[in-house]
């Protein structure tokens, strides 16, 4: 706009596809002018891996609801075998130390690409670096008994969450956090069968390292791209394009699922592993399996709910989970879980 005055800044909305067009060129001009991910010493820095992983993400969304731009499905795969070419990333053999890594402030950028910094407990001369990763979305805790820093506990798994882990998967009690507080003595309680009131485990302040730990901010860095994640928008990219037929690629696609799934339960990541392992049975049923993946491996990254809009899924997912929350259950976190999962109409697709 020319200046502030209302009918300057009343323009007319842009056409969402020249939105998304000018965000990829403007993205594939900036990643050739980063460094590369191997030269950096963390995820705090841009690489060119963040650039082309974040750009399979924007092709994604793209092809998926509400544009629906179903050629962008192999820009998506393209941009994420970039980042796969690079044969610098790798998961780590541990699920549960790429967050401890992000807790205790260590990096590990074959895994966690892009991440945003915090730094500090808010005291002496950092009390502008520090953030709220698991002061907000951590175990709620509200005395200070351990020194484990409080948290606010805002974010609870649901039944359906739970449930879509088997019960070999170490992912499940490391994003889903099995245990609770006691609010006056800070013993640590089992949550049994009670699988709506468990909270998000990922960023669990017990492991931080600053002392002592701040009541409202916290050093725990929060992961915006992990190699995982490449991997299984590649799988995806795969899966769902109409026009890709390349046996090869599919192949691929099924064996990078895999890996995240061997990972997932303590296995060796290279290794087959017939009990863990999905049979490839083509493309559709290798789409729906990483809708499942997706949750499994990202939970609590920010990411399901865009993930369900593209999908085209969210209004029937959100109203199923609503079904399955008895109205005659009084407890706080059932009624929260009701509001939450009944705010939602068709037009969320945008």
């Amino acid at each position: 706009p020319e200046d502030s005055n209302k009918t300057s800044v009343q323009i007319p909305q842009s056409d969402p596809r020249e939105v998304y067009r000018w965000i990829i060129r403007e993205m594939e001009w900036a990643a050739p002018l980063l460094p590369d991910a191997s030269t950096l010493t963390g995820g705090g820095e841009l690489s060119k891996s963040a650039a082309y992983g974040l750009l399979a993400r924007v092709a994604l969304y793209m092809a998926g609801n509400p544009l629906n731009e179903p050629g962008m499905y192999a820009k998506a795969k393209e941009y994420a075998a970039t980042v796969i070419g690079y044969e610098f990333h790798e998961l780590n053999p541990s699920y549960k130390d790429v967050f401890l890594k992000l807790i205790q402030d260590e990096y590990d950028i074959r895994e966690s690409i892009f991440e945003v910094e915090f730094y500090g407990n808010n005291q002496s001369t950092y009390t502008t670096t520090a953030g709220q990763v698991g002061r907000i979305n951590g175990i709620a805790y509200s005395i200070d008994i351990n020194n484990w820093g409080r948290s606010l506990g805002t974010i609870r798994a649901s039944q359906y969450f739970y449930q879509l882990f088997d019960k070999d998967d170490l992912r499940r009690d490391w994003t889903i956090a099995s245990y609770s507080y006691d609010g006056k003595t800070g013993e640590k309680i089992d949550c049994a069968n009670n699988y709506w009131m468990r909270f998000c485990g990922k960023f669990r302040r017990e492991y931080e390292l600053s002392n002592p730990k701040d009541s409202q901010y916290t050093p725990i860095n929060f992961p915006v791209l992990r190699y995982a994640d490449v991997l299984l928008m590649y799988a995806e990219a795969v899966a769902a394009d109409p026009d890709n037929d390349d046996s090869q690629e599919l192949a691929d696609a099924y064996e990078y699922l895999n890996r995240i799934r061997r990972r997932g339960h303590g296995l060796d990541i290279h290794t087959p592993a017939p009990a863990v392992d999905l049979e490839q049975a083509g493309k559709s049923a290798l789409l729906d399996e990483i809708k499942d993946e997706r949750a499994r491996e990202l939970g609590f990254e920010l990411l399901r709910k865009d993930d369900l809009v593209r999908w085209g899924e969210l209004y029937d997912r959100m109203q199923a989970i609503r079904s399955t929350i008895p109205d005659h259950y009084t407890s706080s976190y059932y009624v929260a879980a009701r509001l939450y999962y009944g705010n939602v109409s068709r037009r969320d697709i945008v």
